[in-house]
C-alpha cells in the first residue's frame, strides 16, 4: 500500500489519496451524521468530501438574520437557499 502523507498540507499541493486497497464505498445516511455548532449560533454538517478533486459538499445552518462575514472562495460554489 501507498505510504500516506500529511494531508492537511497536501491538499493544497494537489496531493491524492492512494487507493490502491480500495474495494468499497461507504455510506452514511446524512441524518447519522453530526451537526458542528459554532459560537455564533450557525451549524454545519459536513455531507460528501472529495480531497483528490478539492470537493466539499456542506450543509449549513443560519439563525434568521445572520449575516455571513466578505469572502472569497477560490473554486465553484454551489448554493440552494
Amino acid at each position: 500500500m501507498s505510504e500516506v502523507k500529511d494531508m492537511g498540507t497536501g491538499i493544497q499541493g494537489g496531493f491524492t489519496i492512494p487507493m490502491d486497497d480500495a474495494s468499497e464505498a461507504l455510506h452514511i445516511g446524512q441524518d447519522d451524521l453530526p451537526w458542528l455548532e459554532s459560537e455564533d449560533g450557525s451549524k454545519v454538517k459536513v455531507l460528501h468530501v472529495d480531497l483528490n478533486l478539492g470537493l466539499w459538499v456542506v450543509k449549513t445552518l443560519w439563525p434568521a438574520g445572520y449575516k455571513v462575514q466578505t469572502h472569497y472562495h477560490t473554486g465553484p460554489v454551489f448554493a440552494v437557499t
